[in-house]
């Protein structure tokens, strides 16, 4: 009995990791005026920051570029001499992306990508 509701559990938790959705800045094609904030939380995730000004809701959203190194097509003579170096200056040529979606009235009505960080001002 009790392996039956651990294995409920591990499963119940895998349904619910299997839901979450990381932002991707692609994903933002899919967005259409009107939509309501649980549609745009479907299709981007949850925010990161969440802001309320007058009568507009701000959905705040960062994209990390990844760092993932392959070793193909590299000349594996400089990955072998220093690959903390490697490593190093690739995650320095990385760039953070921050993207707002602004609601009115419960509605979808613009989303921008902001040129720096995230300012006191909304788009």
């Amino acid at each position: 009995m009790k392996r039956t509701g651990f294995i409920s559990f591990m499963l119940a938790l895998l349904a619910l990791v299997g839901c979450t959705t990381p932002f991707r800045p692609w994903s933002l094609s899919e967005l259409r005026e009107g939509m309501d904030r649980e549609q745009v939380v479907a299709i981007l995730g949850e925010p990161d920051a969440v802001e309320q000004q007058a009568d507009a809701l701000y959905l705040h959203y960062t994209y990390n570029e990844n760092y993932s190194p392959s070793t193909a097509g590299v000349n594996t003579a400089f990955v072998d001499l220093d690959p903390t170096l490697q490593e190093f200056e690739a995650q320095q040529n990385l760039q953070v992306y921050h993207y707002t979606v602004k609601l009115v009235d419960g509605k979808m009505q613009a989303y921008k990508e902001l040129q720096d960080e995230p300012s006191d001002a909304p788009p």
